[in-house]
């Protein structure tokens, strides 16, 4: 029973000591959400690290997943240009979810394209991906002289390695689907930024 709660104590210190140091009585005002958000890959690698030393269930790193407060460094609300990504929830938890190797995640998401903010003559869609496992699927697609107010329902696929996986997407105006897969990584081959993190999904045997 020690050894099980000194387990659990040594998980959720090590998680919430690194949001701490990221919280706004550390960082200054100024670009105080992306300094949030590029702090996130340095928290998915420790969060990694620790999955097999403490040894803690799945189920009590869900709920810690789930009653901390995500402001600031997974925002429920993304907005970029005419697109608006909100409450996008895995599983039925809101932003991060545990799972194992290889498992098939249902996820949702609250998907807005502003007509007045848009090209009228474009069409818009969301790539929804991991980063470093790639894109998986395509939402949305619409004109942007309609508009778009929709409830996403997608699956993603777990990667069948143990880790942490931050949940990205990218905004793609007028391209195939098959084009839009392939803007995941731009010209440099490097992959959409820490800016656009919607989720983290936590892979444990």
């Amino acid at each position: 029973m020690k050894n099980s709660l000194h387990k659990s104590m040594c998980f959720f210190l090590i998680i919430g000591s690194m949001f701490a140091f990221m919280s706004p009585s550390y960082l200054h005002a100024k670009n105080f959400t992306n300094k949030m958000k590029e702090g996130l890959s340095h928290i998915a690698k420790i969060i990694e690290e620790e999955l097999d030393e403490c040894g803690i269930s799945a189920e009590k790193i869900q709920y810690h997943m789930n009653h901390y407060p995500w402001k600031g460094v997974i925002e429920n609300k993304n907005k970029e240009g005419p697109l608006t990504l909100q409450n996008f929830t895995l599983n039925g938890h809101s932003r991060a979810v545990i799972v194992k190797p290889g498992a098939t995640i249902e996820c949702e998401i609250e998907m807005g394209i502003d007509a007045a903010s848009s090209n009228p003559l474009s069409l818009y869609q969301v790539v929804i991906g991991l980063k470093k496992a790639g894109p998986q699927v395509i939402i949305g697609n619409s004109l942007g002289t309609i508009g778009r107010k929709s409830v996403e329902k997608f699956q993603l696929i777990a990667p069948k390695t143990q880790g942490v996986y931050e949940v990205r997407y990218r905004l793609c105006e007028n391209l195939t689907e098959k084009e839009s897969f392939y803007l995941w990584k731009n010209v440099q081959e490097r992959e959409s930024s820490n800016i656009s993190t919607i989720g983290l999904i936590i892979v444990k045997s």
